[in-house]
């Protein structure tokens, strides 16, 4: 069965994304959320082992976000993080791990919700944990998709870099271009702990390949209403690699 909703913004894409912690510390996840919420199902296929690989280039950075997610029954189990950070003229790992459980609450011939904990782990620069959970919900008619998201995370450990808490919300349309295409824009508004809220965008295209490969196309465009706009673009692929026989 094909689910279709969509999980948080950016904590692996979830609730934290911007130019002061969130896509520094959730690109790989907020790469995958939206990937959930316009193209690809709520969860992969109950026993397949599925990831997600992009490419992100900014203004004198790269990043390789990978999302690795594999689901048991109505869950979806998944880890994110960078396999290569290059920035500040530096390439090293990701600075943090992020891990989310996605379970499917409602699955409706038109509307999907789901809601989504997650941890995030930081490696580097800052110390702690984030916890924190994003609800889904997407409802799709014909050819089109209107999907939305409202996550919050709070910081085990707090710092200038590293909010107390932060909370997101997004709002967004997809639409079947033709019957391999998909393309789609969001909105996204944040706000954390003594820093001002701001409005992100973001658009993007995939194309199905096969049944198991699709590829991406997308732009990321942080901060537009407070500071310097941050935009990045990227490129992606996601392949299903079957049942996993574990024994």
């Amino acid at each position: 069965m094909l689910l279709r909703v969509l999980i948080l913004a950016l904590l692996l894409a979830g609730p934290v994304a911007g130019r002061v912690f969130g896509h520094v510390v959730r690109r790989a996840s907020s790469i995958a959320l939206r990937q959930r919420l316009f193209v690809n199902p709520l969860i992969s296929d109950p026993g397949t082992l599925e990831v997600e690989w992009n490419n992100t280039v900014g203004p004198s950075s790269y990043y390789q976000p990978q999302t690795w997610k594999y689901s048991v029954g109505r869950t979806e189990y998944s880890v994110g993080f960078d396999a290569i950070a290059h920035e500040s003229g530096a390439t090293h790992f990701s600075d943090h791990l992020t891990a989310t459980a996605t379970s499917v609450l409602y699955n409706g011939p038109h509307l999907d919700i789901a809601v989504a904990p997650q941890a995030t782990f930081l490696l580097r620069n800052d110390s702690g944990v984030r916890l924190g959970a994003t609800l889904i919900a997407r409802y799709d008619f014909g050819k089109n998709s209107v999907s939305g998201s409202f996550g919050w995370t709070g910081a085990t450990v707090a710092s200038a870099s590293n909010p107390a808490g932060t909370a997101d919300a997004i709002a967004g349309f997809g639409r079947r271009v033709t019957r391999h295409i998909t393309a789609y824009a969001s909105v996204q508004w944040e706000r954390s702990s003594a820093l001002p809220s701001y409005l992100s965008v973001f658009e993007g295209a995939e194309y199905e390949i096969s049944s198991r490969l699709a590829a991406n196309v997308y732009g990321q465009h942080y901060t537009l209403t407070h500071g310097v706009p941050d935009h990045h673009y990227g490129v992606g692929l996601t392949y299903n690699f079957g049942r996993i026989r574990w024994r």
